[in-house]
């Protein structure tokens, strides 16, 4: 028998295999029952953010910054140690293709609830590309952290909504 939880996360997998029945002179009848467990390695990381994704605005002129915070969850069994990236495809553009100045886009990064370690300490510039965000404790725990993304009013901006794409993975 075979149980699945969260496409694969976890499968356990029993093997019962019955031996011979033994018949004692008193009557009594003992079985034996040979038993396996094979826990499969597993690595997973997961994101959740208020409202589905990170909203920075409405970016208005002198109005302060705006904060944004994504959960990340590692659950691994594996013992190995790992690393969480950060792929960011480009900069953020508008609709007429106008880029969001990167000197206003910021993160960080705390240290993990489980003894992992923030590779990004305090806020720095948001940058397009691979960022190392996160390093596992020597001995691969689960852990749990936080990114904050801030943006800043300072300056003039273009108006317009601004996108890109960011991907959160594990490296092991």
């Amino acid at each position: 028998m075979e149980t699945k939880r969260k496409a694969g996360w976890i499968a356990l997998g029993w093997i019962l295999s019955l031996g011979s029945s033994h018949v004692h002179a008193q009557g009594t009848a003992t079985e034996t029952i040979d038993s396996e467990l094979n826990v499969e390695p597993f690595f997973l990381v997961t994101t959740s953010q208020e409202g589905g994704e990170v909203n920075l605005g409405p970016i208005l002129p002198g109005e302060g910054s705006f904060q944004a915070e994504v959960k990340v969850d590692v659950l691994t069994n594996t013992g190995r140690p790992y690393q969480v990236v950060q792929k960011m495809t480009g900069p953020p553009v508008n609709e007429r293709g106008l880029e969001f100045p990167s000197s206003r886009l910021q993160l960080a990064v705390s240290d993990g609830i489980r003894g992992g370690q923030s590779q990004v300490k305090g806020f720095q510039p948001l940058a397009p590309g691979i960022t190392v965000l996160f390093s596992s404790t020597p001995k691969g725990a689960a852990d749990q952290f936080t990114i904050t993304y801030r943006s800043s009013t300072e300056g003039i901006t273009p108006t317009g909504s601004y996108r890109t794409s960011v991907g959160i993975e594990g490296e092991m």
